[in-house]
């Protein structure tokens, strides 16, 4: 559809598509920025854009939410741009604050299949997406890690939003067939296969999210508070025994955000052996205990995700589910056998209308997907 609208909206062809998938995070929550220790996944839904360079102003329109206001690559700086164009936007000033040359403005279409607000990263697909626009468009050259560092720096220094790293690396970083155990400290990434015949339900709540609007910047200044009273510059540097003995310098509230960032890395660990062993009974535990934490000590759950992860894990063939993403809404993950995938999803689906009548929940069955790339049209 992208290419049919560009050529119709701009009178010419399109000359690449780039996609960029959006991920589910299977464990390790709010861990990325104190360089911790995560387990996304790429997903087959996701963000793609259709564009050519062109010698007018940048003109960015979206099949879901319409155009949007001409620009300037040269002139765009933070507090420029609002609404979704400022993730495009954004992707070329963060470029050239990084030091690129980004002259060439583009002629794009916007098209998307990624449910907005589920905690599936929306926003880090789109900035990929736009970033590999922008280098392909002035001729650039980046690594993936690159991108994917760039994509954060957008939406931390242009959107606002002072995320990690994760969500941009998990969709420029992707393996089919594979989870990622990432260690942010160190950028070191494991590709951990799947066990054969499982598959990643996402179950969203139809409660949308918005991170910019919501409570995430308030958890990373509580997690700073922790390290400020520990003595650290991150949480990454402290063990459990640690944390343990220097929780008398700690509040409450910032002890317990510590007690989870610290936990939560462990049970990454943890969870890569299971998921390699195929332990059902593991892999259950540690995604109850991970909701649990993100529930109890974070306080980034909300009624409508507990109810998610509560029905889910109740239906047989479920090997374990949580929320997942930023929380304050969103999804849950859930693990489920192929062959009870449909019983599960009609099951949880009647389960929840029935405590929530006035939200549309849905159901995305998603397999481990490649990272972003960028195609030349007609190759």
């Amino acid at each position: 559809m992208a290419l049919a609208i560009f050529e119709d909206r701009y009178g010419g062809m399109a000359t690449h598509i780039a996609f960029a998938p959006g991920r589910v995070n299977l464990i390790g929550e709010h861990t990325d920025y104190s360089e911790g220790l995560v387990m996304p996944m790429a997903i087959p839904y996701g963000v793609a854009v259709a564009f050519r360079a062109t010698d007018g102003p940048s003109r960015l329109h979206s099949i879901a939410r319409g155009p949007s206001k001409s620009f300037s690559v040269i002139e765009v700086v933070p507090g420029s741009r609002k609404g979704w164009s400022g993730y495009a936007a954004g992707m070329a000033w963060a470029l050239k604050d990084r030091g690129h040359q980004v002259k060439t403005n583009i002629e794009a279409v916007v098209e998307a299949n990624l449910p907005i607000g589920s905690g599936v990263s929306s926003s880090a697909a789109l900035e990929v997406a736009f970033g590999l626009a922008w280098k392909t468009a002035n001729g650039l050259t980046l690594t993936p890690l690159e991108l994917a560092r760039l994509a954060q720096h957008c939406e931390n220094k242009f959107v606002g939003v002072n995320c990690g790293l994760m969500d941009m690396a998990a969709s420029t970083l992707g393996v089919a067939g594979h989870a990622l155990k990432m260690d942010i400290r160190s950028m070191e990434t494991e590709p951990i296969p799947l066990p054969p015949g499982l598959v990643v339900v996402l179950c969203d709540t139809g409660k949308s999210r918005g991170l910019a609007s919501s409570h995430y910047n308030l958890r990373r200044e509580e997690v700073q508070r922790a390290c400020d009273g520990l003595g650290v510059s991150i949480l990454r540097e402290i063990s459990f025994d640690q944390l343990e003995k220097g929780k008398i310098h700690l509040d409450d509230v910032a002890y317990r955000r510590a007690r989870h960032v610290v936990t939560e890395n462990v049970r990454v660990g943890s969870f890569a052996t299971a998921l390699r062993t195929e332990n059902q009974l593991e892999i259950r535990r540690l995604l109850n205990e991970a909701h649990a934490s993100i529930r109890d000590d974070f306080e980034a759950s909300c009624a409508e995700l507990d109810a998610m992860a509560e029905i889910a894990n109740s239906v047989s063939g479920c090997w374990g589910a949580r929320m997942t993403g930023g929380g304050f809404g969103g999804a849950c993950v859930a693990l489920v056998t192929e062959l009870a995938v449909d019983i599960f999803v009609n099951t949880v689906n009647e389960a929840y209308v029935q405590r929530f009548p006035t939200m549309e929940p849905r159901f995305l069955i998603c397999e481990a997907s490649d990272g972003a790339e960028v195609t030349q049209i007609g190759t």
